[in-house]
């Protein structure tokens, strides 16, 4: 059995499908953690994983410039592979 950490920076749409991805390497007998905003502590509960609290609001940092601005180079990073 592996101990796996996956961390999760951003936004609800995030952090689902990973802890989708832990929970299915938990089914398989891993012990899983996921690491992420505060405000995703009871989501990740709710999914049955062990939650390691990452400090900040993912609402904040999103709307400030640099989070912005990591938003903006991944729709042109999406819009480049159409």
């Amino acid at each position: 059995m592996s101990s796996i950490l996956i961390i999760c920076l951003g936004s609800r749409g995030d952090v689902v499908p990973y802890a989708a991805i832990g929970q299915a390497l938990q089914a398989r007998g891993h012990r899983v953690r996921v690491a992420a905003f505060e405000n995703f502590r009871q989501l990740v509960g709710e999914m049955g994983l062990e939650y390691a609290p990452i400090h900040g609001d993912s609402r904040a940092l999103l709307a400030a410039g640099a989070g912005q601005a990591l938003g903006e180079a991944g729709q042109k990073w999406w819009a480049d592979q159409t």
